[in-house]
């Protein structure tokens, strides 16, 4: 059995920033005045977002 004692390395921090949008937009669809999130990157809300189908292996 081996008696040798496990080793870590400590966490010091993220190594970038979070990317982050401009406060205060609102999505761009026709008549939607929902404000969008700093860390949402599109130009539509979830409601107004358009659907993506995942690629499937053939």
């Amino acid at each position: 059995m081996n008696t040798k004692p496990l080793k870590a390395t400590p966490v010091i921090g993220l190594p970038r920033r979070t990317r982050t949008a401009v406060a205060g937009r609102t999505c761009t669809h026709e008549d939607c005045n929902t404000i969008l999130s700093v860390y949402n990157k599109s130009q539509f809300c979830y409601t107004h977002t358009r659907l993506r189908r995942p690629r499937t292996a053939r």
